[in-house]
């Protein structure tokens, strides 16, 4: 197989492991690739998005997975600029990702990606928006197929799951019944726990290993759920009115006492139709911090929470009460 060189940029960085794991499978199976790859905090000067922009133009293909439209890659325009500068059968293919059903992110890759509604582009788009290392390997191969025009064996994307219950201390994806039945102590407080699939998708857990451990560690039973909180027609998943109905609520009455909630942004601002789901569930809702920023400079930092995680993980879910 010929080598060739990607540039990937994501807003949120949650599929990074996904993608490094893919990487190596693809190596392993005898491809050659090099992968420069940079998340919307590491770009935080435009030293940073010119050195960025300047591996891209280089590159044999570009893929921006965007979170929030334009503003969510810092480098965007200065990108999408550069890239007017080299003859059209020079520039790399690029491949701009709406992430989340997000219609600023969707008009952004109408515009500018070359190859938008596309079959190379559904097919790119399937394998970015059901995520998992399984498809990012597969992504790889597709890719290299697209840019050699080679017919390299290549699976479609696969489906995964995109709800459901994750326990460390249990294989796979326990059904509700036996997880009551066999985890949750009725005499004992029971807290809720929703996070995003993505996290389960890319095996991001140690935050989430670590809240549950916690919670029994205090004597609480835990229900903790991983889901797409905003419903996508595409991905057919059900949305935070499901996870509440089906695993928080037991009929009309909760069946826990307290729900955590590591989420970043206002569920209500973006889905006003969700306005009622907290007050309906009736519960103390915990809004658990999160910072998109490294562990270590985290730490470091005198200040602690940075402005931008202020935002998306402590003003923006007040809107819903949290």
């Amino acid at each position: 197989m010929q080598p060739y060189t990607l540039c990937y940029y994501s807003a949120t960085a949650m599929e990074m492991p996904s993608l490094s794991e893919g990487v190596r499978q693809f190596i392993d199976g005898g491809g050659k690739i090099h992968v420069h790859a940079r998340t919307q905090t590491q770009l935080f000067d435009e030293k940073r998005q010119q050195a960025f922009v300047d591996q891209a133009i280089g590159a044999d293909a570009i893929i921006v997975s965007l979170h929030g439209g334009k503003p969510s890659f810092p480098a965007f325009d200065r990108l999408m600029a550069a890239l007017t500068a080299p003859p059209e059968d020079r520039r790399p293919y690029l491949h701009i990702q709406p992430t989340g059903g997000d219609e600023d992110s969707v008009e952004a890759a109408r515009e500018y990606s070359p190859a938008f509604g596309t079959p190379a582009w559904d097919t790119l788009a399937g394998y970015l928006r059901q995520g998992g290392h399984l498809n990012y390997h597969q992504l790889l191969i597709y890719l290299y197929n697209h840019l050699f025009s080679v017919e390299e064996t290549c699976r479609p994307p696969v489906v995964l799951p995109q709800e459901g219950i994750y326990h460390p201390d249990l294989p796979g994806i326990p059904d509700l019944d036996d997880y009551l039945a066999q985890g949750i102590d009725p005499e004992k407080l029971t807290v809720g726990l929703w996070f995003y699939q993505t996290y389960w998708l890319n095996n991001n857990l140690a935050f989430i290993d670590a809240i549950i451990r916690s919670i029994e560690a205090q004597g609480a039973n835990v229900i903790p759920v991983f889901h797409q909180r905003y419903k996508d027609a595409d991905r057919g998943n059900r949305g935070a009115d499901y996870i509440v109905e089906h695993f928080f609520m037991a009929g009309d009455r909760p069946r826990i006492q307290v729900l955590i909630n590591p989420l970043l942004f206002s569920l209500t601002l973006a889905a006003p139709e969700y306005k009622a789901l907290l007050p309906r569930l009736n519960v103390p809702c915990i809004q658990a911090m999160v910072s998109l920023n490294p562990h270590a400079q985290w730490k470091e930092s005198p200040q602690g929470m940075h402005p931008m995680d202020v935002s998306y993980a402590a003003a923006q879910p007040e809107f819903d009460g949290a």
